[in-house]
């Protein structure tokens, strides 16, 4: 397999072709290359939904008829982010767009995100 130096992926700009299918190097490839675009987040809303617009990108989307063949696959049901310090944890499903959130020890569920721990 060419590494991602050797494809042009580890310094993204418009001139580099992407690869579009489902299968797992195109989609490492499409996560390597839009990983690297976003700015540094200003806060947490900003780094949660820049890491999974990522996800969203490199994502089987929902109903994709690749249960068969070479690169038999499932659609990505659910994507999640954890913020490790903030103790939160982001899930989206691929059939209920609002992220949930879970904080803290309790880990009860919101469509809305509690107000941080002090």
């Amino acid at each position: 397999m060419r590494t991602l130096r050797e494809l042009g992926h580890d310094a993204p700009d418009s001139d580099v072709p992407l690869p579009g299918n489902v299968n797992p190097v195109d989609r490492f490839q499409r996560a390597a290359y839009f990983g690297a675009l976003p700015p540094r987040p200003a806060d947490e809303q900003q780094a949660v939904a820049a890491v999974l617009a990522v996800t969203r990108n490199a994502s089987v989307p929902f109903g994709a008829p690749y249960r068969s063949g070479r690169f038999a696959t499932y659609n990505t049901e659910y994507r999640t982010v954890c913020d490790l310090a903030g103790r939160r944890y982001f899930l989206t499903s691929s059939n209920w767009p609002p992220a949930r959130t879970c904080c803290g020890r309790n880990w009860t569920a919101s469509t809305r995100p509690p107000a941080r721990p002090s």
